[in-house]
């Protein structure tokens, strides 16, 4: 999964939860990943990718 969004990410852009699940076979798990990501900073928090 790590990998999966790594190189998306690299292209510029960020899988969704459901993006991640489809590319490792899971449901609903890469949603959980990402909202960790984001509660320890590995990711920005959604508010703050937003500028506005």
């Amino acid at each position: 999964m790590c990998s999966y969004f790594q190189r998306e990410h690299a292209k510029g852009r960020t899988p969704s939860g459901a993006e991640l699940d489809r590319a490792i076979g899971t449901n609903d798990y890469g949603r959980a990943v990402l909202a960790q990501w984001r509660r320890t900073g590995r990711l920005p928090s959604r508010d703050s990718a937003v500028e506005g």
